[in-house]
């Protein structure tokens, strides 16, 4: 989601402060997601489908594999499918 999320912010044209703001976390927070080094929790990603009006499909789509999901990809994969997968 990290790649995804700059993506979306850059042609939104908003500053990783004025998405921290929207979400009401740090602007640090935000690069930390960006930069892969940790994830946003599913309520946040739940904020970021609303900002940008985008699909939970749409958020995790540089994602190769369901296997390299991380949990919280996982879990949304999980409620908005017919996944049978449950190793969240």
């Amino acid at each position: 989601i990290n790649d995804k999320l700059r993506e979306l912010r850059l042609e939104n044209n908003l500053t990783q402060k004025d998405l921290a703001k929207l979400l009401n976390v740090s602007n640090k927070t935000v690069s930390h997601w960006e930069s892969g080094y940790t994830e946003p929790p599913i309520y946040i990603i739940v904020s970021i489908k609303k900002i940008f009006n985008v699909s939970y499909e749409d958020l995790l789509e540089e994602s190769k594999g369901f296997e390299r999901l991380s949990k919280a990809e996982k879990y949304i994969k999980y409620i908005t499918s017919e996944s049978t997968e449950t190793d969240f």
